[in-house]
């Protein structure tokens, strides 16, 4: 059985539940962090039929890529916790800069 982790409540300034709380609840019913990790990336992109373009690291694919400064397959909550964030090839955030 494949899971699909997601969140409906959008991303605004005002949002206070991101992929990451979704990430955390899996792992608290049972789900090992890799697969919550990919409930979120690559299960998610092919339930919603884009798997085509985004839901893995690959040449060619859509992606934001999650600088962390722990292992979130050791605790899933480091993902809740980013330095630094890469979308499309672009830094959009990067707690590092001084």
């Amino acid at each position: 059985m494949r899971h699909c982790a997601a969140t409906d409540t959008g991303y605004g300034p005002k949002s206070v539940v991101r992929l990451s709380h979704e990430l955390e609840e899996l792992v608290g019913i049972g789900m090992t962090p890799a697969e919550a990790i990919r409930a979120g990336t690559v299960s998610a992109a092919e339930l919603l039929g884009v798997a085509d373009r985004t839901g893995k690291i690959a040449p060619g694919m859509e992606a934001d890529l999650l600088v962390l400064d722990r292992s979130p397959l050791e605790d899933i909550r480091a993902v809740q916790d980013l330095l630094v964030v890469i979308s499309n090839g672009r830094v959009r955030m990067d707690r590092l800069v001084r």
